[in-house]
């Protein structure tokens, strides 16, 4: 999986993606952000939204994503931006709240990956602090089944050759994808390749229940709606167990 070029016209291909929403389950849903530490922070549409709650520690795995959001977020006391790697961040300090949205652990393509990551969740969860995730799942993925699919706007067009594999629940993205060129008025073209794997929710549990996090809750995307087995993207909240 490589942003290299894709993170040039992520923002500009994302349309269909709500941070708004988004942001406003998780108003819904937490009392109280204290320090947030937001996983896979791509961009940094989120997190633009996010530091109206309190100081936001964001990672992401890929530099070309970390550095348009520098330019995006520009100089704020209350934003740290790293490089890290969902599998094996380390930090040095715990946080009230940690997030993990737009389908972000499902690049981790093995389950000991993912138990990898919710185990230093757990680790940089303070007592009492909330971890809220999302997943794609099967039920999606299937639906995407062997698709193409198209996006895009002025500035970019981009074009997902999809593949599902039942067997292994991989989901493979071909991506081919234009972007102008504002100084010489032409579009180049790049391509990527991007696989994902999809977690349904019993994996997802048995997987919390061994990193030492409780779920609370499982829904239907981003509203207060149990997850169903048709279900397409799953939200998770979670906390670290008592006896932890």
């Amino acid at each position: 999986m490589t942003y290299q070029y894709l993170a040039q016209v992520y923002d500009d291909l994302m349309g269909d993606y709500d941070y708004d929403e988004v942001y406003q389950f998780l108003e819904s849903q937490v009392d109280h952000f204290g320090n947030i530490l937001e996983m896979a922070c791509g961009t940094g549409s989120l997190t633009e939204k996010l530091v109206k709650k309190g100081p936001v520690t964001a990672f992401d795995g890929s530099e070309e994503m970390l550095q348009v959001a520098r330019d995006k977020l520009g100089y704020n006391p209350r934003v740290f931006l790293l490089r890290q790697d969902l599998r094996s961040f380390q930090l040095t300090e715990k946080y009230r709240t940690i997030l993990c949205f737009c389908d972000s652990l499902n690049y981790l393509l093995k389950p000991g990956d993912l138990l990898s990551s919710f185990q230093q969740v757990e680790k940089h969860l303070e007592e009492g602090g909330l971890f809220i995730f999302d997943v794609n799942t099967v039920h999606k993925y299937r639906a995407m089944g062997e698709e193409v699919f198209f996006q895009e706007n002025e500035n970019a067009l981009g074009l997902w050759q999809n593949t599902y594999h039942e067997d292994s629940q991989i989901n493979d993205y071909n991506l081919t994808l234009f972007y102008k060129d504002q100084d010489q008025d032409l579009y180049h073209r790049e391509d990527e390749f991007h696989r994902q794997r999809a977690y349904g929710q019993e994996e997802i549990e048995n997987l919390l229940d061994q990193a030492g996090l409780d779920p609370l809750a499982f829904y239907d995307g981003y509203r207060e709606v149990e997850a169903r087995e048709d279900t397409d993207r799953l939200i998770c909240l979670a906390r670290k167990k008592e006896n932890a």
